[in-house]
């Protein structure tokens, strides 16, 4: 087919004439055409908007994944955008050999493929991920994404895994998920799913001879109904219990404790303000911490005084040699830090130079347990005497102490607003058993955990296998002698190349307040041959690894941002990390499109501001809508 460039088209009718004769006599401008039709266009967008609708839908109501799984990552969601970018494209090709006032035409519509393409390749090749770093921590080289899979390593010990979005194949009884186990004929079946589990643990008799005992309490008030806790000697996690965050439930002999452990307290205390007391283990020392010093701000004493009202001082610049010992109590005291104008920057208590006098200290004091202290809230303890009967003692807020027996199945009062303990059962040896149960309904989010009922069943036969998994926790399966898998399910990762840790993290507040303004993360990143490069991510400002202008440009590192905090631990820092091959290919189209829109509405090329002659070359005037058709840039 002979090809007219741009510069023998002299005309609109010339042009025109050329686009419909190609049209006619080439069966690939015929499917050109018909792939660039309007029609087409407009049901394409039409679809695509009413799925995006549905999607924004399923997202509100339900979760983000299901939106993804469901619609924009299904195989018909994509096939449309690419028929899209087909249609996009050949509309392109309709009007070549392209003219000047096709300019902003084209870079509109080959933006749009830009920005789709780049998106694709986002999704396809980038990620979205989440890493947890604590302060001097180890460096960690893989990041946690959003998506759910099972990781089945065979008896061959090969890894295996699939993916597993319970947000989309949510398994019941009625329409369980069946996964085929790798090197084997065995099969998974997946059949319930809890979204708010709890471990309920039992305690049960134990024929073992050196088992640890335990023992069932019930709590019970008129107003607060009933509590049914357990005790057990064998487990650090058994060996104490909290009422609501109100009250514990310790096993053990508090006399027993005494002269063992060493007690620790701070006191930020100020001259002119009321103190501020943190008890480090549970207990009250009994003491007063105040700071005295002179109008003018010299000779600053630290005073401490006993419950008994015995009170000794030293000066502050005594305490900065070395600790002081308070006699009454045997208490050492330590001064941590003196400010004479103290005020608080980046959450940090700092010396403000030129601001006003204002003195504060920190002092923390140290003892050994002597059985007598003040809890920081009401404590019972309790130890089995023999195999009959149990001893108790309850520490009310007061400090008031009561001692007293009780047997299985009596009854006494704790003294504790309206609160009476029960002892249910006493075992001299137990075990504890923990199953999986649903919550219930006024369980505290963090208190629970999601949870997948399995089962695996060989060719023929029953189920060999049947438990419970659990987020990140590793079940061993033996389907039958010699042939063990080991299943998880988890959070898919990814590994990095290189490693990150957590150098610093700081907590700016809002001056005169307590409101962070900002989270400041100070990180080092370490390539494989060892450089090491630190950068600090910011609210808004993330920190990106490996540096170099030409890899932003071309979407090569990784950004890391601050994602969250926890207020219980400074120590701790949430970031998030985003790899964006596409990135490039989207900021193109994007300005692709801008320019060509703006082209298109204001910018006109000479022949256009002069006018078009509308006749063909024999002085004959076109039909109306060839001369509109060949004066735009619109779809014909």
């Amino acid at each position: 087919m002979k090809v007219l460039w741009v510069e023998r088209l002299t005309d609109e009718a010339t042009w025109w004439r050329h686009v419909q004769q190609r049209r006619a006599r080439s069966g690939i401008w015929k499917v050109i055409h018909a792939l660039a039709s309007l029609r087409l266009a407009l049901a394409l967008l039409v679809v695509l908007a009413v799925a995006c609708a549905v999607a924004t839908l399923v997202e509100d109501r339900m979760d983000g994944a299901v939106a993804r799984a469901l619609i924009y990552r299904s195989p018909w969601f994509r096939g449309w955008l690419i028929l899209l970018c087909v249609n996009l494209f050949c509309v392109t090709l309709t009007r070549w050999p392209w003219r000047a006032r096709h300019i902003g035409f084209v870079l509109t519509h080959y933006g749009i493929i830009l920005l789709l393409a780049g998106a694709w390749i986002g999704s396809e090749m980038g990620f979205e991920g989440f890493v947890t770093l604590r302060k001097n921590g180890a460096g960690v080289d893989r990041v946690w994404l959003k998506e759910r899979v099972l990781r089945i390593a065979a008896p061959s010990g090969t890894l295996y895994e699939t993916a597993f979005p319970v947000d989309v194949w949510r398994p019941s009884h009625a329409r369980p998920k069946v996964v085929p186990l790798p090197e084997g004929r065995e099969k998974l079946t997946l059949d319930d799913y809890l979204e708010a589990a709890i471990l309920q643990p039992r305690l049960l008799p134990s024929n073992d001879p050196k088992g640890a005992p335990g023992m069932e309490l019930r709590l019970q008030s008129q107003m607060a109904g009933q509590l049914s806790l357990l005790l057990y000697q064998g487990d650090p996690k058994f060996q104490s219990q909290s009422l609501g965050g109100i009250a514990e439930i310790v096993w053990g002999n508090p006399e027993e404790e005494v002269g063992k452990k060493v007690l620790h307290e701070s006191w930020m205390v100020f001259a002119s303000e009321a103190p501020v007391t943190y008890p480090h283990d549970r207990f009250y020392s009994g003491c007063r911490v105040r700071l005295k010093i002179e109008a003018n701000g010299d000779n600053p004493e630290v005073e401490v005084e006993s419950a008994t009202g015995v009170r000794s001082s030293w000066p502050v610049s005594l305490l900065r040699e070395k600790p002081q010992l308070f006699p009454a109590g045997r208490v050492l005291v330590e001064l941590l830090g003196y400010w004479p104008r103290f005020a608080m920057e980046k959450g940090r208590p700092q010396n403000l130079a030129g601001g006003p006098l204002h003195p504060a200290a920190l002092v923390r004091l140290s003892w050994l347990q002597q059985g007598q202290e003040r809890p920081l809230r009401p404590t019972l303890y309790l130890w089995p005497t023999t195999n009959a009967s149990v001893q108790y003692e309850v520490i009310r807020s007061s400090g008031e102490r009561c001692r007293g027996e009780i047997q299985p199945g009596a009854t006494c009062p704790l003294g504790w607003a309206d609160w009476s303990l029960t002892l249910v059962r006493l075992y001299p040896h137990a075990v504890v058993e923990e199953s999986v149960e649903r919550a219930p309904a006024p369980t505290r989010l963090g208190q629970t955990f999601e949870a997948i009922h399995a089962r695996v069943f060989a060719k023929t036969g029953p189920a060999t296998w049947e438990g419970w998994l659990l987020p990140g926790q590793p079940v061993q399966v033996a389907s039958s002698p010699g042939h063990n898998y080991t299943i998880q399910w988890q959070f898919r990762h990814r590994e990095l190349p290189f490693r990150v840790r957590l150098l610093d993290f700081e907590v700016p507040r809002e001056e005169g307040g307590e409101i962070p303004s900002d989270f400041v993360s100070t990180l080092q990143f370490e390539d494989p041959q060892g450089h090491q490069v630190v950068g600090k991510a910011k609210m808004n400002h993330p920190a990106t690894f490996p540096g170099g202008w030409w890899r932003s440009v071309l979407g090569r590192n990784y950004k890391f941002s601050q994602s969250g905090w926890n207020p219980q631990d400074l120590n701790e820092s949430v970031l998030q990390v985003l790899f964006d091959p596409g990135w490039p290919l989207k900021w193109l189209g994007s300005l692709g499109i801008c320019l060509g829109i703006a082209l298109m509405f204001y910018w006109k090329p000479r022949g256009r501001r002069e006018g078009h002659n509308t006749a063909d070359p024999k002085g004959n005037q076109l039909p109306v809508g060839v001369a509109k058709a060949s004066n735009c840039g619109g779809k014909t």
